[in-house]
C-alpha cells in the first residue's frame, strides 16, 4: 500500500462529516479545550485539496471551496479580527498563534487550488494585524474581538506563525530577524531537545532572571517538560521545514545548533521515548478517568511525529549522513504512524488517540509527502 491511498481514502470518509459547511471539532488533544470547527476544517481542506490533485475528482474540489468559504464567514470571524479558535473562557478565543497559522495555511492552500485570490488575501490581512515585536524577534497575539494581547510565550506557536506567514506575499525582513533571534529564544536541551517555551525578557537582566528561574523550573517538573517536549519536537521540525521551504539561505540553518536540534530523532533511544506513557502529575491537563494509552499522548495520539519526522528527512536530507537510506527512513516513520492510529475499517486516524477528530484531521500533514511505500502491519 502507498500513503497516497490512504490519504484517498480517508478524504472521501470525511466527505460524509462535512456538514453546515465545516467538519466536525475536537478538544485539542491532551489539551482539553472544546474547540470550534474551524481548526480541523482548516486541516480537512487541505487534504481535500491533496485528494483532488491525486484523483481529479471534481467532488473533493468542491469541499476545498465550502470549507474555505466557511473560513472567510462571519461565523469564523465573528469580530472581523482574527479566527474564533476554541471556547475556552480561560483562555485566548484565537488559540495563540498557532490556531490563527493553521487557518492561514488552509486559506493559501485554497486560493492557490481555487484559484482565487480573496482567500490569501484574507490569510494575509490576519497575518499582518499581528504586531513584530522588534524588541524580541517574536509576533504579539491578537484576540477575536481586535484587542491586542502579550507575546506568545510559546515557541512552537512562533515557528509555526513564522514558517506559514513566509508562504506569503509580505516583506521577509520579519521572518530573518525572528530566525536571527531563534539562538536568544529557544530553549535546547545539551541533547538538542527542544522545550515548549521561549526565553523572554525584552533586556538583559530581565532575560537573565527569566533564566533562571526557567532552569527552576525546568529542574523541578523535569520529567513533565521532557515528556511533553519529546512529543512535540517532531512537530517544531516540521516548523522547521516549512520555514526554510521558503527562508534557505539564513544562516541557522547550517550552525550546530540546528544539526542538534535536526539530528535528536536519530539518537538512541528516541523511538523508546515516543512509546513511553505517563502516569505522573500533569498539572490537571488530563482527567484522571482518561485511558491510559500506549505511547506519549503529545506525539502519535496528537502530534503525528511519523509524518513530521518524515517530512524533515526529506527537506533536510542534504543535512544528514550520507550513510543513511532517507528515502527508506521516511517510510518507515509514515508506517509507523499508521500502524499505531490508522483504523482501516473507518478510514481514520482513531486509533490510539484520546482524541479521534483532531488526529485524524491531522492526516493533512502527509500531504506534502511524495507517495511512499508503506511497510505496514495489516494483520493486527
Amino acid at each position: 500500500m502507498k500513503l497516497y491511498d490512504i490519504i484517498v481514502d480517508s478524504a472521501e470518509k470525511a466527505l460524509e462529516k462535512l456538514s453546515n459547511h465545516h467538519m466536525p471539532p475536537g478538544h485539542d488533544g491532551p489539551h482539553f479545550d472544546v474547540e470550534t470547527p474551524v481548526r480541523n476544517s482548516s486541516h480537512w481542506l487541505i487534504t481535500f485539496q491533496k485528494a483532488y490533485e491525486i484523483t481529479k475528482e471534481k467532488r473533493f474540489l468542491c469541499a476545498v471551496e465550502e470549507l474555505a468559504n466557511y473560513l472567510i464567514s462571519k461565523e469564523t470571524r465573528p469580530m472581523g479580527a482574527t479566527f474564533w479558535h476554541r471556547k475556552n473562557p480561560n483562555k485566548d478565543f484565537s488559540n495563540n498563534l498557532i490556531g490563527q497559522a493553521w487557518t492561514i495555511e488552509a486559506l493559501i492552500t485554497a486560493s492557490r487550488g481555487l484559484n482565487n485570490s480573496i482567500y490569501e488575501d484574507i490569510a494575509r490581512e490576519v497575518f499582518l494585524i499581528h504586531k513584530f515585536d522588534k524588541s524580541m524577534g517574536l509576533w504579539e497575539r491578537r484576540n477575536v474581538d481586535g484587542s491586542f494581547n502579550t507575546v506568545d510565550g510559546t515557541f512552537n506557536h512562533q515557528l509555526w506563525f513564522a514558517a506559514i506567514g513566509s508562504m506569503l506575499n509580505v516583506d521577509k525582513d520579519s521572518f530573518y530577524f525572528f530566525m536571527d533571534m531563534i539562538p536568544r529564544q529557544m530553549i535546547v536541551k545539551n541533547s538538542g531537545l527542544i522545550y515548549i517555551p521561549i526565553k523572554r525578557g525584552s533586556n538583559k537582566i530581565e532575560k537573565k532572571i527569566y533564566g533562571f528561574l526557567i532552569n527552576i523550573w525546568n529542574l523541578l517538573e523535569d520529567e513533565i517538560n521532557n515528556y511533553k517536549a519529546i512529543g512535540y519536537h517532531a512537530f517544531h521540525l516540521y516548523g522547521f521545514a516549512l520555514l526554510y521551504k521558503n527562508i534557505p539561505d539564513h544562516s541557522f540553518w547550517e550552525s550546530g545548533l540546528f544539526k542538534k536540534i535536526l539530528l535528536y530523532p536519530l539518537r538512541e533511544g528516541f523511538e523508546i521515548e515516543l512509546d513511553n506513557t505517563f502516569s505522573g502529575n500533569t498539572r490537571g491537563k488530563i482527567p484522571p478517568e482518561d485511558k491510559t494509552l500506549i505511547h506519549n499522548r503529545y506525539g502519535y495520539a496528537y502530534n503525528p511525529p511519523g509524518f513530521e519526522i518524515a517530512f524533515a528527512l526529506l527537506t533536510f536530507k542534504k543535512f544528514f549522513p550520507s550513510s543513511i537510506d532517507i528515502d527508506r527512513l521516511a517510510s518507515y516513520w509514515v508506517s509507523k504512524q499508521i500502524d499505531r492510529c490508522y483504523n482501516f475499517k473507518t478510514k481514520m486516524m482513531g486509533n490510539n488517540t484520546e482524541d479521534p477528530e483532531i488526529l485524524s484531521a491531522r492526516l493533512y500533514e502527509a500531504t506534502r509527502l511524495p507517495n511512499l511505500e508503506l511497510n505496514l502491519n495489516l494483520e493486527k
